[in-house]
Formats: C-alpha cells, structure tokens, sequence
C-alpha cells in the first residue's frame, strides 16, 4: 500500500454517469494493488477501482456481500466477523473521518446491494445466476462506449463462481457459452463487452 497528501476529485465518471465521491476535499489517498486487502479497521472512500467485501462460513466457502466502485464506502461500518475487502483491481480510497455526512445514503445504498445479490443467488440456476449478474453489474459498473457496455472489473471465473455459488469450470464453459451465444465478446484483460445488455437476462424466466 502507498499513502500520498492529495486533493481528491469531487466527482468520477462511472458506467456514463457522474458520481460524487463522498470524502473529505483534502485527503490522505491510498493505493493498493490487484488482490491486496483494504484494512477494515477504517472507513473508505474509494477513489477509483473496484473492491469486493466477503466472508466465510464454517468450511471456508467464500460468501461474496458486495462488489463496490468509485463513490462507495467500505470497511468499518461492518460489524460482520469474518470480514474482508478484496481489491478486485488497483484501487485508490481515502480514510473517511467523522463527521460522517453520507453515513445514511451510504447504509441505504449497502442494503439495496446485499437485497440484489441475494435475490441473484437465490435463483435455481446457475446460468441464470450468471446472467443475472453480469447483467446487475453492467447496469451498476458498466462504462458505455461506442461499440457497447465494457465491464472492466478483472473478475476472474473463479470470482464470479464465488459468487454465484458455483465452480470456475462451470463459469468458464458458461461465459464460452454466451460468447457463442453473442450474448457477450470476451476481451483482453479479462474485460467483457456487452452489445446488448437486454441479452443479459435468464434465458428461461419461467425457470429462472
């Protein structure tokens, strides 16, 4: 980790919208790299990249409880044990220090997550679940570009098998799957373009 004295942006750009990034105007920034953890003994702000917080239960079966971007806070404000923060990319956050202004929209919108992804996993399919998640990530991360939605997350199948509950082989036969199926175009740096996210939903609703 690296700590520099800097003035963060007031706002970011994610998926084609403007985000507030809700931290003090002067800050200390850290950077962390691809798949350290962020201490969780503080509040962050993340700046930029993308961070997911799990857990574990008894077996040692990695429960994903949120997957977070640029604007969002983690860390303290969890009592769950265990509990840790995953930087899913290079990810650059400020301490956050009281007085908590957001503590409210920001308790809001951590709920809202945990409901979604439990609502995805619940559901009784596994290609269902993945489609369902790539399709909520898109809406949530996804950057708009001229050919299409990129998602720029540096998920790796086995990630998105934690997730959704399943093997890194079965997401691997699944993601070739839709690739043919152009419901997705796979790309370099474990990037996916989606051309049409409607192509992201269950293949069967009834069933899903």
């Amino acid at each position: 980790m690296i700590a520099s004295h800097v003035t963060p942006k007031a706002t970011v750009l994610v998926g084609g919208k403007v985000v507030p990034l809700r931290s003090p105007t002067t800050a200390e920034i850290h950077l962390w790299g691809r798949n350290e953890p962020l201490p969780v003994q503080s509040t962050w702000c993340i700046q930029t990249g993308f961070v997911r917080s799990l857990t574990w239960d008894e077996a040692g079966e990695l429960i994903t409880l949120g997957i977070w971007g640029p604007g969002d806070w983690v860390g303290a404000l969890s009592r769950l044990q265990p509990y840790e923060l995953q930087c899913l990319t290079p990810v650059t956050a400020t301490v956050i220090t009281a007085p908590l202004d957001n503590l409210d929209s920001t308790l809001v919108l951590q709920l809202q997550q945990v409901e979604e992804l439990l609502s995805i996993v619940r559901l009784r399919r596994v290609p269902s679940r993945l489609l369902r998640l790539l399709h909520w990530l898109t809406i949530r991360f996804g950057l708009n570009t001229e050919h299409g939605w990129m998602l720029d997350l540096h998920l790796t199948h086995q990630v998105l098998a934690d997730i959704v509950g399943s093997t890194r082989v079965t997401i691997t036969k699944l993601i070739n799957q839709f690739e043919t199926e152009g419901r997705l175009i796979r790309l370099s740096g474990q990037r996916l373009l989606i051309t049409n996210i409607d192509q992201l939903l269950p293949i069967d609703a009834i069933d899903a």
